[in-house]
């Protein structure tokens, strides 16, 4: 039939019997009855109808829709294809949902539809509002250089292992949330215009956003990427917001380009993830985001930079050369952002659990990190405008292992275990030093405190290390070392090292509960039930004046004293003898007066913590 008009001296009906007749003759035939039957105002417009077909079917198995031109309005809603992911998906099979280089015109429905495996939309045109919703793409779906031009609703759809959509280009306000991508995911070079929601999308392991172009006012809110996902030189323009988004591990940002205001509050990172020479524009936001593993925000330089992004032209070679040139500049908005620098970007209560590297950025901005937690210390090295940065109620610690090691049979086995607040690197104590310095020069007084302290218990490891490597020759030093540590620890748990005092005061009143039931254990508590009341009030008077140093225990009356020492019993000899009784000697036992000592050396260092805690919170001289 090629050469004639389709259905030629027939009279048709426009029903899904013709338009799968007319697709089972091919390409030409349909492309030339579509220009023969063009949209014509005033007249009735026909618009082709494969709702509910199951290409599967023997009878319609070999259609292939490559280079159809559909015209507007066709509707392929819960159709159904089948295809094999293991046949090439560039040769047509029998089921196969092939649509390469077809034309779509406005209002397609292909919602519910089922695609199966090796679907193939390379090169596909779809015009305004495209109905995508709940698909389902089996594994090797290829959209390589498919192009939506607005409005496209692939919310709920469903992608198997190893989907291809790079180049992909949709447009303003395509709607992808809830989608679902598998393993292995190419978003390589995709657009997505200005107002895509992208909100909760899920992907596999190992997506690929390299040179991916995210328009202004794109949402990827609590989104999910799996591990190894790559954004590397990656676009995103203004406004962008992947708040409570989830990386998994080896997440790449390198050479990443921010407009302004791009929002990661809330986002979760997992190990080794990398902004290295990612450029941001004012006000990036990260507050609230979560580093589970070492974070790289470290700079690169231009030449750096562009050498990086150069690397990827010959995957862009489709690209035409203005897109090609505007790629590899720095956006004109973002003219101070560079590799090499930050402007202000916020960290407000971020956490990072592992070392965070911001080496060699200008600081042209303020970075933000107040309330953040820092599980090691971060690094700054050759920084410039350090003053730029904002430590207010930062939080820094570190942590290390100490290494058991267990003989089982003819084998040593060892088995770490992480210990927070021991090193034994001293790379920890100098990054703690530089820390210190920057703190000292901001008028960070509370900081340089803790980065002081810090410090000091990092030594702790490094020394116990250096001692043990002395053998029996440093035997001594690591014998006081162990000393120092145990007393460093009751500093550390008694008045966390001076800068609480609700801790000793707290520990002053505990003692003069533990101190009387002590006394009331030791001394002679009077046998007749009536001086029973007696004696314990004069032991929690004994117990409260020890409890403060400057009033004593010697402050107490004579009685007082008595009744705790003697209680019930004679003290003189006559009295004694009357009574047939053992006389009472008051003079108080080794014990009760090593007693007394423990809680009257115990209160001083209480009330001296709450006045040292007092000292460094005013900072008084």
């Amino acid at each position: 039939m090629s050469g004639q008009a389709p259905f030629e001296g027939a009279k048709l009906i426009y029903d899904q019997a013709f338009f799968l007749e007319l697709a089972r003759r091919g390409k030409e035939d349909w492309n030339r009855w579509r220009a023969q039957n063009p949209r014509v105002d005033g007249q009735p417009y026909i618009s082709a109808n494969f709702e509910r077909v199951d290409f599967r079917d023997p009878a319609n198995a070999a259609i292939d829709f490559s280079g159809f031109i559909f015209g507007d309005e066709v509707n392929f809603r819960a159709s159904v294809f089948g295809g094999n992911r293991f046949l090439d998906h560039e040769q047509f099979h029998a089921g196969m949902a092939k649509f390469v280089g077809a034309k779509f015109g406005h209002k397609v429905n292909f919602s519910a539809a089922n695609f199966g495996d090796s679907a193939n939309f390379a090169c596909a045109t779809f015009g305004v509002v495209v109905d995508l919703s709940g698909v389902i793409f089996g594994g090797s779906a290829c959209l390589v250089d498919a192009r939506f031009d607005g409005a496209v609703n692939l919310s709920g759809a469903t992608f198997g292992d190893s989907a291809n959509l790079s180049r992909t280009n949709f447009g303003a306000d395509a709607d992808l949330t809830q989608v679902n991508f598998g393993i292995d995911a190419n978003l390589r070079g995709v657009t997505f215009e200005s107002g895509s929601d992208l909100s909760e999308i899920k992907f596999g392991d190992r997506p690929v956003f390299a040179c991916a172009t995210f328009g202004t006012g794109i949402y990827l809110l609590d989104s999910i990427f799996g591990f190894n996902a790559d954004f590397s030189v990656a676009t995103f323009e203004r406004y962008v917001v992947l708040s409570g988004a989830t990386f998994g591990t080896s997440t790449k940002f390198t050479g990443a380009t921010f407009g302004d205001r791009v929002d990661f509050s809330g986002a979760r990172f997992g190990h080794n993830t990398t902004f290295t020479g990612a450029i941001f524009g004012v006000a990036a936001d990260f507050s609230g985001a979560r580093f589970r593993g070492a974070v790289n925000f470290d700079a690169c330089s231009e030449t750096e930079w562009d050498e990086l992004l150069s690397n990827y032209l010959p995957f862009l070679a489709s690209w035409s050369e203005d897109r090609r040139q505007k790629y590899l500049q720095v956006p004109e908005d973002l003219s101070e952002a560079k590799p090499d620098s930050f402007l202000d970007v916020k960290f407000d209560a971020a956490q990072f659990y592992e070392t965070a590297d911001f080496s060699r950025r200008r600081l042209i901005g303020r970075l933000d990190f107040t309330r953040a937690r820092f599980g090691e210390p971060p690094v700054f090295n050759g920084c410039e405008g350090a003053q730029n940065i904002g430590l207010y109620g930062t939080k820094i610690r570190f942590r290390g292992s100490i290494t058991l090691r267990i003989r089982k049979g003819r084998s040593l086995v060892t088995w770490p275990i992480p210990v927070q607040g021991w090193t034994t690197s001293s790379e920890t104590a100098l990054r703690l030093r530089a820390l210190r310095k920057l703190a000292e020069d901001n008028k960070n007084h509370d900081l340089e405190r803790d980065l002081y302290i810090e410090e000091r218990k990092a030594e702790r490891g490094i020394f116990w290390q250096q001692y043990r490597r002395e053998g029996w020759r440093g035997i001594l030093r690591l014998v006081s070392h162990a000393f120092s540590i145990i007393v460093t620890l009751g500093y550390a748990l008694l008045a966390d090292y001076g800068r609480s005092f609700t801790r000793p005061l707290a520990g002053l009143v505990i003692s003069v509960f533990v101190f009387h039931w002590a006394y009331a254990s030791l001394l002679i508590v009077p046998t007749d039930p009536g001086r029973l009341n007696e004696f314990h009030r004069a032991a929690w008077a004994f117990a409260i004046s020890n409890a403060v140093p400057f009033l004593s225990a010697l402050t107490l009356e004579r009685d007082v004293k008595l009744t705790l020492l003697c209680g019930d019993q004679p003290i003189d000899a006559s009295a004694a003898q009357q009574r047939s009784a053992p006389q009472c000697i008051p003079v108080p036992s080794g014990r009760f007066q090593l007693l007394v000592l423990v809680q009257s050396t115990f209160s001083a260092l209480c009330v001296f913590f709450v006045a040292l805690a007092l000292r460094n919170y005013y900072r008084l001289k």
